[in-house]
């Protein structure tokens, strides 16, 4: 599957749809009121949205999960095991709220707020009440617990649930809905989608730190497989050096040149020989030479694999992006058409579908380019 084109979407994206022409065609009812047509848009885009983000925080929860076994064997931590199995261990203490878990929150809030509108849009007040209360209780619940990461946008996060809380207490009558939305849209918009937009570079840390762990690791066999390799050529025959070491010097060497050896960007070194040639002709140190050069074939293989997962993982965050920026752009768009109470044609709008199947196609080549 081929991911060619995913970042021209972001580059040409950035707000480009505030530079197209909006076009007043109509003033709706004069008495104010949520624009129904430019919610359900938002509506389903934020399905969309949410959906595509589930899928990278549960990666990203696995890539710390990863890191965190990764730092203890480093640091020659034993892992733990359990003897017995206790039943309330698996109840999560009070205070164990992680980054994770708060992301997932933030969306379930902006989803009970789109649930509360809706309620009202059909007239159900008592409806909305319930909803309100029960989200109120969710966020007093959460507030009081201690955050376990520190690598985390989760302060912001914080305050812009409190802030949509506030305000989501006040829908109790069908006349603040408008109110409302005006006060927390904005919370939304520049919070809480800001926040998750900022993720992208967390999340790719994350994930650039893992891969470039394995990518470095297999460098390193690499290094000591070309020494081997060296010691062994500078052994043979002039006869066995010109028949058999030195096209394989040549092989290696347009192999190692497509990958970097480090993080830097420096490449391997090339493969030299010792100027003068030894005088061993048996058949063990030509076969030891042919499989040493499969092995480090295979291992560069390995490397430009971890660089693959790597390029994957950046253009299905750029998509990902890309729909951040669409549901902070059909969240602006509502809050305008409310404010001023007229209908606005959006022109030349691009196929959001598309967007969608593009992230599915992403994440999906993300995976399967993992090793």
């Amino acid at each position: 599957m081929q991911m060619t084109g995913i970042t021209s979407f972001s580059k040409s994206y950035r707000w480009q749809k505030l530079s197209i022409a909006l076009v007043i065609v109509a003033s709706l009812n004069s008495c104010a009121s949520i624009p129904e047509r430019e919610f359900s848009d938002y509506l389903r885009t934020f399905e969309q949205v949410r959906k595509s983000s589930e899928l990278v925080l549960m990666d990203y929860a696995a890539a710390k999960k990863e890191k965190l076994a990764l730092d203890q064997q480093q640091q020659g931590i034993p892992y733990l095991r359990q003897s017995t199995f206790q039943t309330n261990q698996l109840v999560l203490p009070e205070d164990s709220i992680d980054d994770v878990a708060i992301r997932f929150k933030a969306w379930e809030v902006i989803d009970s707020y789109n649930q509360a509108l809706t309620s009202l849009i059909a007239g159900k007040p008592p409806e909305t009440k319930d909803k309100t209360k029960e989200l109120l209780r969710n966020i007093v619940g959460i507030s009081g617990k201690a955050i376990v990461s520190s690598a985390s946008n989760i302060s912001p996060a914080f305050a812009a649930l409190s802030g949509i809380a506030a305000e989501l207490g006040k829908i109790y009558e069908q006349h603040k809905t408008l109110t409302v939305l005006l006060k927390v849209s904005p919370i939304i918009s520049t919070q809480l989608l800001g926040d998750m937009r900022k993720d992208a570079a967390l999340f790719y840390r994350v994930r650039y730190g893992l891969n470039t762990y394995r990518y470095q690791q297999i460098n390193f066999k690499i290094a000591r497989k070309i020494a081997d390799f060296v010691k062994i050529a500078d052994t043979v025959s002039l006869e066995n050096r010109n028949k058999t070491a030195l096209p394989i010097v040549k092989t290696l060497n347009e192999n190692l040149a497509m990958i970097a050896q480090s993080t830097s960007g420096a490449g391997f070194k090339k493969i030299k020989l010792a100027s003068k040639p030894g005088s061993d002709n048996s058949a063990q140190s030509i076969a030891e030479l042919l499989s040493l050069k499969e092995q480090i074939l295979e291992l560069a293989e390995q490397a430009k694999q971890q660089n693959r997962t790597l390029d994957a993982y950046r253009q299905m965050l750029t998509v990902y992006t890309y729909m951040l920026n669409e549901l902070e752009f059909q969240l602006k768009l509502m809050q305008q058409v409310a404010e001023k109470q007229q209908s606005v044609e959006v022109l030349a709008t691009n196929d959001f579908s598309k967007v969608v199947l593009k992230m599915r196609q992403s994440f999906l080549y993300y995976q399967s380019s993992k090793p």
